[in-house]
């Protein structure tokens, strides 16, 4: 994701997040340390929530990148 960003010459800050899925935030907590030690700016969102907040976290801090974390297509089982 970070070589993506820098090939594309995308704003180097990113929001990431997560769902409230098992084990969501370890994974949303690995891809921030991963941007982070690729040299990008990272907004990580402590607490879950749904899709549209991530939108919303780019949208109010002018941003043009977002991840969110999620299993949302897979049952729960």
């Amino acid at each position: 994701m970070a070589r993506y960003i820098k090939e594309n010459d995308y704003q180097q800050k990113v929001v990431v997040r997560h769902e409230f899925r098992f084990l969501s935030d370890r994974f949303s907590r690995a891809l921030s340390e991963s941007l982070v030690e690729e040299g990008l700016e990272v907004m990580f969102m402590e607490e879950a929530a749904p899709t549209p907040m991530v939108m919303l976290a780019v949208e109010e801090n002018n941003l043009n990148l977002g991840a969110l974390i999620t299993a949302s297509y897979n049952s729960a089982d």
